[in-house]
């Protein structure tokens, strides 16, 4: 799919298919980097992408399977294959720590907020007679 795009888009802007290339490759990484911080992107004139916390563990463990298999098989590849296939562990490598990140941050966010309250770590006790500052 993506070099099919890369070649359309080649040949309808009379650009070099490497140009596409990276610049495509730089929108996703972008779009990846931003992840954790973000729980919706959009690219203009291609699609919103959107974070579902729920379906977040499930696409981990895909990621997880196809590296292990590409893994596995690194032994059997020939030296052009093994490349590409180290570059799309790479890949998945980078993707996955994101979805981490993301998915530590709604962990911490759900330990912290409680009903829009944040929980004092450190809160001295204090008696309702007595207050602080400067006055009386």
């Amino acid at each position: 799919m993506k070099n099919f795009l890369i070649r359309k888009m080649s040949t309808g802007m009379n650009v070099p298919e490497k140009i596409i290339t990276s610049v495509i490759d730089h929108q996703f990484v972008t779009l990846i980097e931003n992840m954790p911080t973000c729980n919706s992107l959009e690219l203009s004139g291609f699609g919103k992408f959107m974070f579902l916390k729920k379906k977040a563990p499930k696409t981990m463990l895909r990621y997880m399977k196809e590296k292990e298999g590409i893994v596995s098989s690194l032994d059997t590849l020939d030296e052009h294959a093994r490349k590409r296939a180290e570059i799309k562990i790479s890949k998945i490598q980078v993707i996955m720590k994101a979805l981490n990140q993301k998915l530590q941050s709604y962990e911490n966010q759900f330990c912290t907020n409680l009903g829009g309250m944040e929980k004092s770590i450190d809160s001295p006790t204090r008696d309702e007679g007595t207050h602080t500052g400067s006055g009386s």
